[in-house]
């Protein structure tokens, strides 16, 4: 269209997203969770008209700081790569920290996107049992590995 249309004609821009997703453990891979999550979530781009620009991915606890496709993420993020980081729910981005994560994001120019973010009861009773799970649960994860390598 050219330029001297009025802005009402224009076609505004599409937004540029990545998609994240994560999966506790190589189990709920396998099972096929991580694929069935990254499906709804490339669905939600598609119906929201958004430039699916990469699928980062990553199999790990949430509390684990130090994953790949985390770690890809906030790089793409911080160098202007998308408009738009969208995830299925909290959770899968990380345990703690998201709104730190979305803070940075937003400093960015980027939104974060949560395409179910009520997917639990979001009393404070339920986040503090949630949080307490997520920890003794990671906990339990690294006790059973240094278990199985001895």
């Amino acid at each position: 269209m050219p330029p001297n249309f009025p802005p009402s004609l224009r076609t505004p821009p599409r937004q540029r997203a990545i998609v994240y997703g994560r999966v506790s453990s190589s189990l709920q891979k396998n099972r096929g969770d991580l694929d069935r999550q990254l499906a709804e979530l490339h669905q939600y781009c598609h119906h929201q008209n958004y430039q699916l620009i990469k699928t980062l991915q990553d199999v790990g606890s949430g509390l684990n700081d130090n994953r790949k496709g985390l770690h890809q993420l906030i790089q793409a993020v911080s160098r202007g790569a998308c408009d738009m980081v969208v995830i299925a729910y909290p959770g899968r981005l990380a345990r703690f920290g998201i709104n730190v994560l979305k803070t940075c994001f937003a400093e960015w120019g980027v939104t974060l996107r949560i395409v179910n973010p009520k997917l639990y009861d979001t009393s404070k009773e339920s986040a503090l049992i949630s949080d307490i799970t997520a920890i003794l649960y990671s906990y339990m994860g690294k006790l059973y590995r240094l278990r199985r390598r001895s």
